[in-house]
């Protein structure tokens, strides 16, 4: 039987977006209302480190645990998850991409799962897609360690422990959007940090298209050169 949470529990949510129209607007806060109602005994502060200066989300005023940080540096995935770490302090966190819809106790049962096994400092959960080909939750354990990439670690969600950064410092900002999550992934393995898909914790991925618009020149510093950093970063290393 899984160990119930008791006690109300704080967990800091980073959520990523950029808002530069209506309809990814409502994709943000579609996200956080789903996030707010999926938990009875866990305190949410959120964070929401947002790209469009202009966007004030006026449907979210009153809510004091939600928190809006608009960098005045360049957007950067990593360099922006590091702003949210550093103005948080919860015992629990956890980054998102802002096309996610959370399910009920999605949160409680990833800390269920890391209170079993204590060496587990950082999980994913289940989102249909792309898992539902891949485990078949009828005869899989809950709890499905490894490192591959949209198997295992799901790079739109990751929750930590915060006692993580004090082994693997903060994020390595030259990773400016994809290969973000492969450099964490190789980052955790080679320090013996485990991780884990927690299959009974579902978070769906709607999978956005953010970067629809830019031109050729911004989608190509954010993915092709993306691959090349990561190859040079651990190749050197092996």
């Amino acid at each position: 039987m899984e160990k119930k949470i008791t006690m109300i529990k704080e967990v800091d949510v980073i959520i990523i977006s950029f808002a530069k129209d209506e309809t990814l607007r409502n994709v943000t806060e579609r996200c956080i209302r789903s996030l707010l109602e999926s938990e009875s005994k866990i305190y949410f502060n959120i964070v929401i480190i947002e790209s469009n200066r202009a966007e004030k989300y006026r449907s979210l005023t009153g809510f004091k645990n939600i928190k809006i940080i608009y960098p005045i540096v360049p957007f950067g995935y990593n360099r922006y998850l590091n702003i949210g770490v550093n103005s948080t302090k919860s015992e629990y966190l956890c980054f998102c991409n802002n096309d996610l819809i959370f399910n009920k106790n999605w949160a409680t049962t990833l800390i269920n799962a890391m209170d079993k096994d204590p060496q587990l400092l950082s999980a994913s959960p289940y989102s249909t897609n792309p898992h539902k080909t891949r485990f078949n939750l009828e005869i899989q354990d809950k709890i499905e360690y490894g490192y591959d990439i949209r198997r295992y670690l799901a790079g739109w969600c990751i929750f930590q422990k915060r006692k993580i950064y004090e082994k693997i410092g903060l994020f390595d900002e030259r990773f400016t959007f994809w290969y973000a999550d492969n450099d964490y992934s190789e980052t955790i393995k080679r320090r013996g940090i485990f991780h884990a898909l927690v299959l009974n914790s579902v978070v769906e991925h709607i999978e956005s298209k953010t970067l629809n618009g830019q031109n050729s020149n911004i989608k190509r510093k954010f993915t092709v050169e993306q691959r090349k950093i990561f190859e040079s970063k651990w190749n050197n290393k092996r």
